[in-house]
């Protein structure tokens, strides 16, 4: 392996560290504060209270208004994990983290390597993205598949 090479791997994992560390900091800390947030959460909660992953339920009557993968996936962590607002948030601030590091591979495929990291550096210092990736809801999650999308269509 080329030293540039080690260089550019070390670059993106200081990236990924600090990325790691503002958006799981405290993440758990705050109390459940946007409704939608709330709601998730609840609607997550009682995938376990009804054991169906089919039809999702909110105030224990059926509930059909968002995509369930967010839902899904906190269930689980819920399951995992016993049932709390770091729980609640996990799965958006992780999205927002594979959402900063697909920036730095769209843009290292789409221009060149330092071009990448600054996009995934710039991304990371966007207040309403890193507030978006604290919040459970189901924004970052969108964005980081149509990332993933178009990384894979590039």
């Amino acid at each position: 392996m080329t030293s540039r090479r080690r260089g550019r791997i070390a670059a993106v994992a200081a990236l990924g560290v600090v990325a790691a560390a503002v958006l799981l900091w405290r993440l758990g800390d705050a109390p459940l504060a946007d409704w939608d947030e709330a709601i998730y959460a609840e609607v997550a909660r009682e995938v376990g209270w009804s054991h169906q992953l089919t039809v999702l339920y909110w105030n224990y009557g059926p509930w059909f208004a968002k995509p369930p993968l967010l839902m899904w996936s906190t269930a689980a962590l819920f399951h995992a994990f016993g049932v709390s607002a770091l729980w609640a948030r996990m799965t958006t601030a992780t999205a927002g983290f594979g959402t900063v590091l697909l920036t730095v591979a769209i843009g290292t495929r789409v221009h060149r390597f330092w071009t990448g990291l600054l996009a995934g550096i710039v991304m990371l210092c966007c207040y309403q993205f890193v507030y978006s990736s604290r919040v459970g809801t189901t924004d970052v999650l969108l964005t980081f598949f149509i990332y993933l999308a178009l990384y894979l269509y590039l």
